[in-house]
């Protein structure tokens, strides 16, 4: 396949579309576009002319039915995280919260209430009766060992543990000041506790405190190097300039003091907000030690709060410096750009009670709540949409690590098809495509190269191997249609030649992924994605046997996709089914033929 990448990535630009087909065999039926569309690129049309005729030629026409634009190749940047929530549940997602995976939720851990990635390797979860659990996200397993919860001398059974940070809570990078093994983190919640780590969880250990933490339940602690900022009830606040070994404890100004707050969020050493109770949002600028109220036209329980931090080199992209967002009760999400002067209350799409809310970068953003709530925003919180997690359960708290993996997704095609292999000339590295040297029958990978080739949404992208005669022989329809002049392929080692259709052949679209993080390989698969027999055609071994291939294509005509067939799966199609033989081909026209 690397072979596959530098020398075939080669070929034109893929495609664009709408809905359309060709000329039918029957042209008296209806027209029926409006099914849901499909997941991915398919094979929409086969034109072939045997080779054997002086005037042989191919054109295969592929379809984008999906309403996202698709790249031939894609390199992308999903975000990685979790969510912990009510009996044991753990959350993970490696694709930005396209989907949600439940391989870690233990429902005899009771309900978790805090979630924190220390880095890629290693994170934190929190819960009833005063119990810590270390995470290994890279092998999927949670680790709930007499040496992590046992570390408490004596849990308190009637302590629940509400929030859990690392010493940089903020999109740490893996490598810098604050390495892959990260040694300190701290926990809080009832009864004023707070508990500290020092040796990346090995041990735990309470913290003595004074003031109000000796008697007031602990929500939210936030960290920004060695420095701690913890809110609760009754309008209690703490800071910690050394690790939590020494606190400064004060409450809240009137008339703000009888609520409860339960997040905090520091963006510098000194600026910083809190939420709480009755939509109260206040802010400081000078580590606490005076608050202003902000004005956020809400009276509900905010629950969450996410604040943007000063743009630095080690950092990727951030949220802005200045914006953020609160979520509560009712659904409620509020945005601010100038940090708080103004709050704007966003649309969710639910009124469940958001708990807990967390930015990658600037525009990408997630929010969780109960009933198994997962809102997303692709905008920096003006718009959201909902996420499939996968239970009914409340979701307290998530947390993402930064955009650190590289995720690359390419297509290729597979043919049996005529190869003719060109001249190369060893001595000089040179080769001439008008000589051809042999002539045999086999397999030929196909992929163009180019960093753009897109098809957009409804879009196609023709491949043809004889431009000239495409442009002599064929009527064009009225989609956006890229065309890919390349007749050349590869052989499975590499050879170059040029292809041409057989009257019994088979085509295979396929896609393969590639996750990188911090240069290391994290998982490579490989898919088909549609697969396209005809004239009888079945390979031996097939590991596709339900799929029964079309008769033989006649002269000038070509093999055409229904216009309702818009997801595929490989493992049941049968292309005797979904296809249907059509007179006068026109590519970029998906087929008004239905079914």
């Amino acid at each position: 396949m690397n072979i596959l990448g530098k020398n075939i990535l080669a070929l034109c630009t893929l495609i664009v579309i709408f809905m359309s087909g060709c000329d039918l065999v029957n042209k008296n039926i209806a027209v029926t576009n409006q099914n849901p569309p499909g997941r991915d690129l398919i094979i929409n049309e086969v034109f072939t002319i045997a080779p054997d005729k002086y005037y042989a030629y191919s054109w295969i026409e592929i379809y984008n039915p999906t309403p996202r634009k698709i790249l031939w190749f894609d390199q992308v940047y999903p975000a990685r995280g979790g969510v912990a929530g009510a009996s044991g549940t753990l959350l993970n997602t490696t694709n930005s919260g396209t989907t949600w995976t439940d391989t870690l939720t233990n429902s005899s851990l009771a309900n978790l209430r805090g979630l924190n990635y220390a880095n890629y390797d290693t994170g934190f979860a929190c819960g009833e009766g005063e119990k810590i659990y270390k995470i290994s996200h890279t092998a999927m397993f949670l680790v709930a060992s007499p040496s992590i919860t046992g570390s408490i001398d004596k849990p308190d059974p009637t302590v629940n543990l509400n929030s859990i940070t690392n010493q940089s809570t903020y999109l740490s990078p893996i490598d810098g000041a604050y390495d892959r093994y990260n040694r300190f983190a701290y926990a809080v919640g009832d009864k004023g506790t707070v508990l500290r780590t020092l040796n990346a969880g090995l041990k735990w250990s309470k913290i003595p405190t004074a003031g109000p933490f000796t008697t007031q339940n602990l929500h939210s602690i936030y960290s920004l190097a060695f420095k701690l900022y913890v809110v609760g009830d009754s309008g209690a606040f703490g800071l910690s300039l050394n690790n939590g070994t020494n606190w400064s404890t004060k409450v809240f100004p009137q008339p703000d003091r009888p609520y409860n707050y339960y997040s905090t969020w520091f963006s510098t050493d000194s600026i910083g907000w809190v939420t709480g109770e009755n939509g109260i949002i206040l802010m400081t600028t000078n580590q606490g030690t005076t608050w202003s109220a902000e004005t956020t036209n809400v009276s509900v329980t905010l629950r969450g709060s996410f604040f943007g931090i000063p743009a630095s080199s080690s950092i990727p992209p951030t949220f802005n410096f200045g914006s953020g967002c609160a979520v509560g009760d009712a659904g409620t999400i509020i945005t601010t750009q100038d940090f708080g002067q103004t709050w704007s209350r966003a649309n969710s799409g639910t009124t469940a009670q958001l708990n807990s809310v967390y930015f990658t970068d600037t525009l990408h953003g997630w929010a969780f709540g109960n009933g198994g709530t997962i809102v997303a925003t692709t905008d920096g919180g003006r718009l959201w949409h909902s996420q499939e997690s996968g239970t009914n359960l409340n979701l307290t708290s998530g947390h993402f690590f930064g955009l650190k993996d590289t995720v690359q997704v390419n297509y290729y095609m597979v043919m049996r098809a005529q190869r003719n292999y060109i001249f190369y000339d060893k001595t000089t590295g040179t080769i001439n495509t008008d000589f051809i040297v042999r002539t045999d029958t086999g397999t030929v990978l196909f992929q163009p190269f180019g960093g753009n080739l897109a098809v957009s949404a409804g879009g196609f992208a023709v491949i043809i191997n004889d431009s000239t005669k495409f442009d002599a022989h064929t009527k064009m329809g009225p989609g956006t249609t890229t065309r890919l002049n390349f007749g050349f392929g590869v052989d499975s080692l590499g050879n170059f030649l040029r292809w041409n259709l057989l009257p019994a052949c088979q085509i295979t679209l396929a896609k393969t992924s590639f996750e990188i993080n911090n240069r290391q390989l994290l998982f490579y698969t490989n898919e088909d994605v549609d697969i396209v027999r005809w004239g009888n055609y079945r390979p031996n071994p097939d590991p596709y046997p339900q799929n029964v291939p079309a008769g033989s294509i006649p002269e000038f005509w070509s093999l055409a996709r229904y216009n309702n067939i818009h997801d595929i799966n490989p493992k049941t199609e049968s292309t005797r089914n979904d296809f249907y033989m059509a007179q006068n081909p026109i590519p970029g026209w998906y087929s008004q033929l239905s079914k």
